[in-house]
């Protein structure tokens, strides 16, 4: 098994290699004459990959250092709407003004911008249960609602963030994971949808982006017919059920929507509808936010959560990583079971909704923090 060897122990790796080449050419009586000239010329080659490796070490050090400046000097403060204990969706540097709507949504990307902003003590802790914590139910599985159904917004902040067992985030993202499964199984296409580029329903050649997901996790009004499969969405649950995706990943290289750079960007089903009477349409785009996030998953999925571990190593991580930990809240049903997916509790009120929040639907359940 090759063991990783740390950044900072390169230099002394590669000076115990010149130490043991230095006592085999020292030892030259018994080597020939072709194995000694080799051991030379190797040990020249040597001496240069180390001088290279000092010169890499130097350079990740100091993006290290830059970027690490950049997180700490990142104020998140501006974004911060005090009467609704959220965060800002952006602000408009030529206008001056900050977006009147904001992320309201605990199964959202937003989480991670929350998350930091609270680590570093930009902004007030209460506002992690500030965001929305509506569960919806679906089938025999109960998810988060988030705001488009996209697995992106489930999945995304595990690149950085860890789950935990029997927690509110862990359960949810695996269901979602289950749920665009079962989605996709009965329209018998690969699963994995998320925001992705699209094809122009022209016929063009021109792309669009937009975000899509599965309309029974979603709390925007999502038509059936808007089918794109994004292969990413796929490498992205890898750190979620790594069995499913890769048989899913095989069955996309198989219908050879693969190309140079990894898989490409997304395939449009929205023109076969729902009766499967036209094919998909591939978009062969690569696009690099998609591909860097595949990146970490996969580093993810094979190191046991290398990156995660890399993130929470933060002190200022570890001191907010109690915030990830929230119970799963108990449901007790009242009435029969309804088969069609629906909002059935908030486990938090929301104070004041805007477009990416909701008010309180009638509750088809009592819920009660385990």
């Amino acid at each position: 098994m090759v063991r990783a060897l740390p950044l900072g122990d390169i230099d002394d790796h590669y000076a115990g290699l010149e130490r043991a080449l230095r006592d085999c050419v020292s030892g030259s009586d018994t080597l020939s004459p072709q194995t000694l000239e080799g051991l030379v010329g190797f040990r020249g080659q040597l001496a240069t990959a180390r001088q290279e490796a000092r010169a890499l070490v130097a350079n990740l050090q100091a993006v290290a250092e830059r970027t690490s400046k950049i997180a700490r000097e990142a104020d998140f403060t501006f974004l911060f709407d005090e009467r609704r204990k959220l965060l800002r969706v952006g602000y408009t540097v030529d206008s001056g003004e900050l977006d009147q709507y904001c992320y309201g949504l605990l199964a959202s990307e937003a989480r991670t911008a929350v998350f930091l902003a609270i680590a570093k003590h930009d902004i007030p802790r209460d506002a992690w249960f500030h965001l929305g914590r509506k569960l919806i139910a679906y089938g025999d599985s109960r998810a988060l609602l988030s705001w488009s159904g996209s697995m992106f917004e489930y999945v995304m902040p595990l690149l950085f963030m860890k789950s935990y067992e029997n927690t509110l985030l862990c359960s949810s993202v695996r269901r979602a994971v289950r749920i665009q499964q079962h989605y996709a199984r009965e329209r018998h296409v690969p699963w994995g949808i998320s925001e992705a580029a699209y094809s122009a329903s022209d016929g063009s050649e021109e792309r669009r982006y937009q975000a899509f997901g599965v309309p029974g996790l979603a709390m925007k009004r999502m038509r059936a017919s808007d089918l794109i499969v994004a292969p990413y969405a796929t490498v992205l649950a890898l750190m979620v059920d790594a069995p499913s995706a890769i048989a899913n990943l095989r069955t996309m290289a198989l219908k050879r929507w693969i190309g140079r750079y990894g898989f490409y960007e997304s395939i449009d089903y929205r023109n076969r509808g729902v009766t499967g009477s036209a094919s998909p349409r591939l978009v062969p785009l690569f696009m690099a936010h998609h591909q860097a996030m595949s990146l970490m998953a996969l580093d993810n999925a094979v190191f046991d959560g290398a990156m995660q571990e890399r993130f929470h190593a933060e002190p200022l991580v570890l001191g907010a990583e109690l915030l990830l930990q929230e119970r799963l809240p108990k449901v007790i049903s009242v009435g029969e079971p309804d088969p069609a997916p629906r909002v059935i509790a908030s486990h938090l009120p929301l104070a004041n909704p805007t477009a990416r929040e909701i008010a309180p639907a009638s509750d088809a359940a009592v819920m009660s923090t385990s």
